[in-house]
Parts: C-alpha cells; sequence; structure tokens
C-alpha cells in the first residue's frame, strides 16, 4: 500500500517513458541539484545513464548539508553520486565533495532597506517523521512554535507592530493560521505572497529561526541577518560550531528567541551601523567561503569543474 505505484505495477510504464525521450543515448555528464529526489522519470533515466558509467553530478540545493551530525537525505545524494558540489565546504570522508560555492547566488544582488521592517522566516514541517536528519521531528513543531512566539513577545510593544512573519503556501495540518491569531492576533503575517528576495529588499533585518537555505542566502547577499534555534533539535556537527560560535560573538547567531530578541531591540534603531562592523564583517565573510560562497568568476569555476571530469 506504501510503494510508490511507479516502483511496482507502474515500473514497466516508466521505463517505457524513458525510452520515448528525445534526452541524449550517452551524455558526457548528467548534472541535478533536485531532480535526483523529486522527478522519476529522470530518476529512472539517469539511474540507466550511471549504469553504463555516464557521471552523476549533484549540486546542493539548500542549507543544513555540511552541518548536521546526521542525515539521511545528504548521505543518500554524495553516495549515489560521482561528485557532488557543496557551497563551499569539503568533507574528507567523502572526497567526491567537491566545494564551488553557492549555485542559487551566482549572478543574484538583493539589497536591503535600512529603514524598513523585520521580516522573521518560519519553516512548516510535517506532522510526522518525513526523512531522518537533524530538526524538530513529529510534536517537537510545538516547541519550535513556542519558540517563535517567546521572539516575539520578548519584543517591546512598537517593535512587535514592525514585524512580518514570512510563511511558505505549504501546510502539514498544524493549522499555523489559527495557531498564530490566537497567540498573536496583532502579528503581521505573509503566506507566500511574494518571492522571499523581493521581501528582504523591503526589509532592514531578516531573522532567521532554523537551519536550512534562508539565512544562507541573506548572508551571502550581505542583507542584516539574526538567526535563532534551539541547538537540541537543530544538532550541529562539532566542526562547524566554531563558525556559529564567531557568529554568536557578533549577535548573528542566538541559542535562545530572548537573547535574540534582546539583541534586536538594541540594535534596531543602527541595524547598519551594527552589520557594517568590521568584526561583524570578518565573521560573516569566514562563514560564507565555508557554507555560503560565491566565487568572484563563478561561470569560470564551473566551466573548470567540467572540463576537468568529462572526457573529450
Amino acid at each position: 500500500m506504501n510503494i510508490p505505484t511507479t516502483y511496482l505495477e507502474g515500473y514497466e510504464t516508466l521505463i517505457k517513458k524513458i525510452k520515448d525521450l528525445p534526452w541524449p543515448n550517452r551524455p558526457k555528464a548528467i548534472f541535478t541539484s533536485s531532480s535526483y529526489a523529486a522527478d522519476d522519470v529522470f530518476k529512472a533515466w539517469a539511474g540507466e545513464k550511471t549504469e553504463i558509467g555516464i557521471p552523476l553530478i549533484i549540486g546542493q540545493h539548500g542549507g543544513h548539508h555540511g552541518m548536521t551530525p546526521w542525515s539521511f537525505y545528504e548521505d543518500h545524494q554524495i553516495t549515489i553520486s560521482d561528485f557532488w558540489l557543496s557551497w563551499g565546504w569539503s568533507d574528507f570522508g567523502n572526497p567526491q565533495v567537491k566545494p564551488v560555492g553557492n549555485l542559487k547566488t551566482f549572478g543574484q544582488k538583493v539589497n536591503y532597506d535600512p529603514n524598513g521592517d523585520g521580516l522573521m522566516i518560519e519553516m512548516p514541517l510535517p506532522r510526522y517523521s518525513y526523512h531522518m536528519y537533524a530538526i524538530p521531528v513529529a510534536s517537537q513543531w510545538l516547541s519550535y512554535f513556542d519558540d517563535q512566539c517567546r521572539f516575539i513577545t520578548a519584543l517591546p510593544n512598537a517593535l512587535q507592530n514592525k514585524i512580518l512573519v514570512r510563511f511558505t503556501p505549504h501546510v502539514y495540518g498544524w493549522d499555523e493560521k489559527q495557531r498564530w491569531g490566537d497567540k498573536l492576533p496583532n502579528i503581521k503575517t505573509d503566506w507566500g505572497s511574494k518571492p522571499l528576495s523581493t521581501i528582504i529588499a523591503r526589509s532592514r533585518i531578516a531573522i532567521c529561526t532554523y537551519n536550512a537555505t534562508t539565512y544562507l542566502e541573506s548572508l551571502n547577499w550581505n542583507v542584516p541577518t539574526i538567526i535563532f534555534w534551539n541547538p537540541e533539535h537543530w544538532e550541529l556537527r562539532e566542526e562547524v560550531k566554531p563558525y556559529f560560535e564567531k557568529l554568536k560573538s557578533v549577535g548573528i547567531f542566538h541559542e535562545t528567541p530572548e537573547s535574540a530578541a534582546s539583541h534586536m531591540t538594541n540594535i534596531w534603531d543602527n541595524v547598519a551601523g551594527w552589520w557594517q562592523s568590521d568584526k561583524l564583517q570578518t565573521a560573516r565573510s569566514q562563514f560564507c567561503k565555508q557554507f555560503s560562497h560565491t566565487p568572484e568568476n563563478p561561470l569560470d569555476v564551473l566551466e573548470a569543474f567540467f572540463k576537468g571530469i568529462v572526457k573529450p
């Protein structure tokens, strides 16, 4: 009952479909950042090609990778690929991990408004475990939600009115609208009406509440950013903790919502001044070099990589 149809009754139809594709029979290489997981037609086609020796390259497509002490999703990607392109980090136990930079930020620049509101970005999570990695699981989401409310209520009333809470259109049965309406009925919310980069450009600071893509993009764009999460739910590898300690020392990273709220209250009237300090920018640059790097000439870096692995 739980096996996808394409893996059993529909498998013959799936294989027939890939035979009819106008894609090359013997490509020099195959590159994807997400289709290996989200596209059954691509997976079947790519699986057939890798069996005849065509290299599969997967690009990192989000955050959390290279940071967590355990992740089925990360392990699986690296295991099935010949090369895995990270956003900056290396893994000496997995030589196929190649640091090329944050593919999502290549050619992208986002500014911020020093006089804008604060943008607090939320992560939806399923009610049940969906794959195994270091995040809040199942009912632990309730603790995550409580942390969000604690952050808002720890702010002065005037500052609470300056916060826009951003959600994605995806919901997983937690009745987020009703919960937020019951706890904080006056808070401003956005349910994915516009691209995140558009809303960031109208904000003076991004408040990131989970270990995933968002703060890696905002730090890369050099947008003022505060991060907070429960370290018992969003666990980190020992070797990456020093990078977060540096972010903590300049007020970017916090392990409690009250600490994050206190810091934001202190810097609110001069966010740009705090953000442009030499110490903070050094910590940000060091962090981005490891986890969200944009090379000076990113296309040249990619070209050199592919020329190095593709046979003439």
